[in-house]
């Protein structure tokens, strides 16, 4: 095969080089006669073994530049009209195909790079949207503690006061009795007046009841007293810090909140709440933080088994009773994992990709926002440097899993790096 003509040095070629640069076709009938070519160029071209050339310059919109040869090594060829124009017809289509090859792929690295820039603008509206609604959810969070912790401030005080003199009125409740009772003793014959007045006030029953009523007023007084410390323990707004706290005063505190939704009624058969509690060591944490986590968790097991049992006969539900586990227990010595699990209807595997997605939910609209699940996640990857993840499959319940460590110390270099992608999905 004769060289390339393209890999010639170009001082060898210069006049022809010189007319391909300028666009000019260049026809030769036989190379060895024609009156165009100097002595070096057809020597060159006659050494390569071409008898007949025929180039078309093919030149671009951006400027690159190619030829078309046609050549004959075997025999002189006369080129004719015809076949100049064909090879120019060719040259012009090439140079439209490459254009257009050239602008379609403009085109795509354009249209490629709209959509980079408006999938990144997306997903910073979606960064704002999301860092917007966290404020606004912890800053309502932040309202509610301080509230409840106002209202819990308000109502301990008169309620110290009504238990304190409980005991009192029950020591002159009981005095005042012996004392009728001593009356009755050293008169055995009260007069008509004084004996009609102890039959309309039914003295003997007062004396049995009064006490019980007493008794029942301290239990009541001493179970508001237990709601307001539950109130305050769940705001925890005087343990901003971090700081050694126990995790099951704040499940207790959480569980007692939500006891109006757990009890039985009328229209609901309750839902049992078991308590298995390891022996798990005080744990450095956020405590009003990590109580608006149990508050979440706990509240979407409820929703849930709500939902489950609106579904379900009587019957099924007596035969299975609704029920939430509440389990804590230490892992590999330096965390400790809470585990809250439900027996309801459990969780598609599509939902549960994104359950801890920003605005995500399932519930009707006006039921929920889709934050709680998403600030959660925040506050245990972010605030404590741990994980939340879920193990369901449906018609098996569900199964949410919060893990910290037990000390911060030791994990404060990592800290400022956690993020929500230490969050885990589990399929289980």
């Amino acid at each position: 095969m004769p060289e390339p003509l393209g890999c010639s040095p170009i001082q060898n070629v210069e006049a022809l080089s010189q007319a391909i640069l300028q666009g000019n076709l260049l026809c030769f009938d036989d190379i060895a006669t024609d009156p165009w070519l100097d002595f070096k160029n057809r020597n060159l071209l006659v050494t390569l073994g071409f008898k007949s050339l025929l180039t078309v310059a093919v030149q671009t919109q951006s400027g690159r530049l190619g030829v078309i040869v046609c050549e004959h090594s075997r025999a002189l060829r006369s080129w004719s009209d015809e076949e100049v124009e064909l090879i120019r017809g060719v040259a012009d289509q090439l140079v439209i195909a490459i254009d257009q090859a050239q602008l379609y792929n403009q085109s795509r690295a354009a249209t490629a790079a709209a959509t980079t820039q408006a999938e990144q603008l997306n997903q910073v509206l979606h960064n704002l949207k999301q860092t917007q609604a966290q404020l606004i959810q912890t800053e309502k969070m932040s309202s509610l503690g301080q509230l409840v912790a106002g209202v819990a401030h308000e109502i301990n005080n008169p309620v110290n006061f009504i238990y304190g003199n409980l005991t009192h009125v029950n020591e002159y409740t009981l005095g005042l009795l012996e004392l009728v009772e001593l009356y009755q003793k050293s008169n055995a014959n009260p007069t008509h007046e004084v004996q009609a007045y102890i039959e309309a006030i039914d003295l003997d029953f007062m004396a049995e009841d009064l006490p019980k009523l007493l008794t029942s007023m301290k239990m009541g007084a001493n179970r508001i007293r237990e709601i307001v410390l539950s109130l305050r323990n769940f705001s925890r707004l005087d343990e901003a810090d971090m700081k050694p706290v126990n995790i099951h005063e704040g499940i207790d505190s959480t569980l007692l909140i939500l006891q109006n939704r757990l009890k039985q009624t009328s229209g609901n058969t309750g839902i049992e709440i078991v308590k298995e509690y390891g022996n798990i060591p005080l744990v450095d944490c956020y405590a009003g933080q990590l109580n608006q986590v149990f508050m979440n968790l706990i509240s979407n097991a409820i929703d849930a088994l709500d939902n489950y049992n609106s579904q379900r006969t009587l019957e099924d539900i007596e035969a299975n009773p609704s029920q939430i586990v509440i389990r804590t227990q230490l892992r590999n010595l330096d965390r400790i994992t809470i585990q809250i699990a439900d027996n309801g209807a459990g969780i598609i595997p599509a939902v549960k990709q994104r359950l801890f997605d920003p605005f995500f939910t399932t519930k009707p609209a006006g039921k929920g926002t889709g934050l709680g699940l998403a600030i959660s996640a925040q506050i245990v990857a972010e605030k404590h440097n741990g994980a939340i993840w879920c193990i369901s499959e449906p018609g098996q319940g569900a199964e949410f899993w919060v893990e910290i460590p037990i000390s911060q110390s030791s994990t404060l270099a990592t800290t400022s790096t956690a993020s929500l992608s230490r969050i885990l999905y589990y399929s289980g």
